[in-house]
């Protein structure tokens, strides 16, 4: 399709990865989460139905790969029935989980269902091995580097080892999520609808909820997926940059973060007015822990700290 945004013409492509968010319940409270900070605040999780219809709609939108995440994903008891629906609808289906619950029994089940891949993810949640901000040094990145080649070269063709190198030790943005409302699509737990796990922050967007609107109707048509799609939004130095096909500007959540405007260009560029920012936090990640004059604490992701988070930002 080729809607008008902004005045220009812009081809949209089916939302082609769809992402399952069934619940923000967790075992753990890992530093690192893609989860809102604010997620006591959300409301109740859809129900299997309401899963069953999102996947349904999803899939006649265009649908392909469906990967259910959380939270934990695990803790839903209907999680092989979700599986089992797209299966049957066709999706490739991935589960994203940190392997907490998933026993023999669970994973037996689960593949009997029909599910395709499964993603571990692992965390570090030792309080004293996490650095403030959680970016490594440069000595770390090396030795991460390194480490990976070695690997690489021990193993072979058995196993295919991708290194991502930090956006802050790059001088151009990543194509964040491929580009907003162009192929990833996230579903929370209550309905939300997002065109990526952290869009929410953006403030002065209302996104749309499958309760409402239909995955095809929220795709094509609702203002919050339409407007960073294209380039009519984007401003100087990303409005006339040769690279703006290639980054679309990068990530609209980091630059709202970093430069208080979702407009502006992810400050990790060069380019930008405010890339300062960025600069200055990877100078001050060189500095060991116990040289540092302050060392913030680091907030653990619990219910309990969602809460406290929850009523300072109201």
């Amino acid at each position: 399709m080729t809607p008008t945004i902004n005045g220009k013409e812009v081809t949209v492509g089916p939302p082609l990865w769809l992402l399952a968010e069934v619940t923000y319940a967790c075992p753990l409270h890992c530093v690192f989460c893609y989860n809102p900070v604010d997620y006591t605040q959300h409301g109740p999780e859809l129900t299997t139905q309401e899963w069953i219809k999102v996947l349904r709609d999803a899939r006649a939108a265009g649908s392909v790969q469906c990967g259910f995440s959380g939270g934990e994903p695990l803790v839903r008891d209907d999680l092989e029935t979700l599986v089992a629906e797209a299966h049957q609808l066709g999706f490739y289906t991935n589960l994203l989980t940190s392997g907490i619950g998933f026993t023999p029994e669970r994973a037996k089940a689960l593949k009997e269902a029909g599910l395709d891949h499964v993603q571990l993810s692992f965390q570090d949640s030792t309080r004293q091995l996490n650095r403030e901000g959680l970016m490594p040094s440069r000595e770390q990145l090396q030795r991460a580097e390194r480490v990976t080649n070695e690997y690489r070269e021990k193993l072979g063709d058995k196993l295919r080892i991708f290194f991502v190198v930090p956006d802050y030790y790059e001088t151009r943005p990543k194509k964040c999520m491929n580009g907003w409302g162009n192929i990833f699509l996230t579903i929370t737990p209550d309905g939300s609808a997002l065109p990526c796990h952290t869009a929410k922050m953006i403030k002065h967007l209302e996104f749309p909820n499958v309760k409402n609107m239909s995955v095809k109707d929220i795709w094509y048509e609702s203002e919050s997926f339409n407007h960073y799609r294209g380039d009519a939004w984007m401003k100087d130095p990303c409005r006339t940059c040769e690279d703006k096909e290639k980054d679309l500007g990068g990530c609209r959540c980091q630059a709202l973060m970093l430069t208080g405007d979702a407009a502006n260009a992810d400050p990790v560029c060069d380019k930008s007015q405010h890339h300062q920012v960025v600069l200055d936090a990877v100078a001050f990640a060189q500095i060991p822990d116990t040289q540092r004059v302050e060392v913030k604490p680091l907030v653990f992701r619990d219910p309990i700290n969602s809460r406290k988070l929850s009523s300072v930002q109201s």
